[in-house]
């Protein structure tokens, strides 16, 4: 018992080490709350500025979200409007097709009216002559190059034999009549024959289609001609009027080649592309001699 009571009184007198370690914690616990205390006076200024901070800090998270719903609220506005955004594309295609289809049409009719422009002006040169406009209505493959058939029949005053032109030159002649149809034999054709007068040489002679070899341009040949006749390439071939078919002087052709009795031409007109043609009323003028054998 006395030695418990030792011990006790032993544990409640602290050392003098002891004491001196308990006495420099209490100084730096005060010098400790000094400072804190002078740090608070010199920040107490900044209170507001630390505040708006710390609302910064926790409004951040607010604000990305704010921007996160506008994100999103975007998505679904494009998602929702794709349905009018593909109309719109849809309408726009379907607006392009027609002004290209517009623009064809366009086209067409500033080629056509050239062509037409053409061929009046073959009637402003030849006032002589009656023509009637019509069109290529139908060609047949196998005779794509010697034969054609045409709008304009006995209806409109077509009659067998008369000539069809282009502003070009000679075309061929019309072989069959219907009412509202008439079928052109052109100058390729083998079986047809043009009488022709050469413009440089004043030679005559007789224009036939001539075979063209596979893959080859269509072309003509002259027949009877003079043993002596000097022709040229690039001599220019004009009906010459015999016959009382074709009026005479008007442009059949040019001169390819010419070797011995072998001369092909080549027609003025592009037969093959033929879309606009003049058919020509044509009546040969009576002489006064036919005249009176008439009479």
């Amino acid at each position: 018992m006395k030695w418990f009571r030792k011990k006790t009184r032993l544990w409640n007198r602290p050392s003098r080490a002891s004491q001196a370690v308990i006495g420099t914690l209490a100084a730096c616990v005060a010098a400790v709350c000094i400072l804190l205390g002078s740090a608070y006076v010199q920040q107490v200024n900044a209170l507001p500025t630390l505040l708006d901070g710390a609302a910064e800090i926790a409004g951040a998270p607010l604000a990305w979200g704010g921007e996160a719903a506008g994100t999103v609220g975007d998505f679904f506005h494009w998602l929702f409007s794709w349905r009018s955004v593909y109309e719109e594309n849809a309408a726009l295609k379907a607006q392009v097709a027609q002004l290209s289809t517009q623009v064809s049409m366009l086209d067409e009719v500033r080629e056509e009216n050239e062509r037409l422009g053409a061929l009046m002006g073959f009637t402003a040169q030849n006032t002589q002559l009656t023509c009637i406009p019509a069109k290529v209505l139908l060609r047949d493959p196998g005779s794509w190059m010697s034969q054609f058939t045409i709008n304009k029949g006995s209806a409109d005053g077509v009659t067998e034999d008369m000539c069809v032109v282009t502003a070009e030159g000679l075309v061929g002649r019309i072989s069959e009549v219907s009412l509202h149809q008439a079928v052109v034999v052109t100058v390729l054709d083998a079986r047809g024959s043009v009488a022709v007068v050469v413009k440089r040489t004043r030679d005559e002679g007789i224009l036939k289609g001539a075979d063209a070899e596979d893959g080859g341009e269509p072309l003509c040949q002259l027949h009877y001609l003079l043993y002596n006749a000097n022709l040229l390439p690039g001599d220019e071939v004009l009906t010459s009027g015999l016959g009382g078919v074709y009026p005479r002087g008007l442009t059949v052709g040019r001169v390819v080649s010419a070797s011995g009795d072998q001369v092909l031409v080549q027609p003025s007109a592009d037969i093959g592309r033929l879309e606009d043609v003049l058919v020509v009323c044509y009546t040969p003028a009576i002489t006064a001699g036919e005249e009176e054998d008439q009479s």
